[in-house]
Parts: structure tokens; sequence; C-alpha cells
């Protein structure tokens, strides 16, 4: 049954036009599963602040406003949308990964969706990386 809510996820999660009131938008965004790092609810949140700061912050007309608020708030969605896909197939084939050694599992789930590359974690986690690139060395060897 989880399996079933996390697919439908990705789609549900996007805000394609203004049919639909954004109170059942945002609605929908909080009440669907997201992805381990809590992508639904970081995306609702968003779309709230960025819907406010749009019909706050204008006298401009409604539709006016609505056109702004999509326009500024469309890339940040997808580019989360496009993580929690990624990080959603991750899990879907987590079979994949079983066989790798504690250190491969850790690195492939740490950059699962695209958006944390080498020099990042080796800011972050420079142990971690400093291990994993060892264990990378020796397996070359």
């Amino acid at each position: 049954m989880l399996a079933a809510q996390l697919a439908r996820c990705p789609q549900s999660c996007r805000i394609t036009s203004f049919t639909e009131p954004q109170s059942e938008q945002l609605s929908r965004r909080l009440s669907n599963p997201g992805s381990s790092d809590s992508s639904g609810t970081r995306l609702a949140f968003d779309d709230a602040q960025t819907l406010f700061e749009a019909v706050v912050g204008s006298f401009d007309p409604v539709e006016q406003r609505l056109a702004s608020y999509q326009e500024n708030r469309s890339p940040g969605a997808a580019k989360l949308v496009g993580a929690m896909e990624k990080s959603y197939q991750w899990y879907e084939s987590i079979t994949d990964y079983m066989h790798l050694s504690p250190l491969d599992f850790a690195y492939s789930y740490m950059t699962r969706t695209g958006r944390i590359d080498d020099d990042r974690l080796r800011r972050e986690h420079p142990q971690f990386m400093a291990q994993w690139e060892a264990s990378q060395a020796e397996t070359v060897s």
C-alpha cells in the first residue's frame, strides 16, 4: 500500500495550473507521503511562502499575481520534484544496491538524487569521503 501511495507522490506534488484552489493543492502536498527527505512537506511550505509573497506583495490583479507565483515557483518546485523522483527510483531498486559494501551503499544513498556531488561530500563529510575514496583506490589496485 505504501509503495502505491509513493508511486503517485511525484505526480501529485506538481502544480500545473490554477484550476484547483491553492489551499487544496497545498493540502494535497502535505497529506501525500514524500520521499525520505520530506520533500513533499518542503514543497508545500515553499509553495505557501511563495504564494503569500505573490499575493501580499503586489497590488496587481489576482490573475497577474497568480501568474507571477507560477512563474517564480515552477523552477524550484521542478528541481525538488526531480530529486524526489530520483530518490523514489533509488528506493524502488534498493535490491540492486544490497550487494554493495557498507561504504558503497552509503555513497549510493547520499548521491541518489544527483544533488550532492563528490566535491560537496568532501566539504561536508571529509572523513567519510576519505574512507570511501581509499576503498575505491583499493578496488582499482
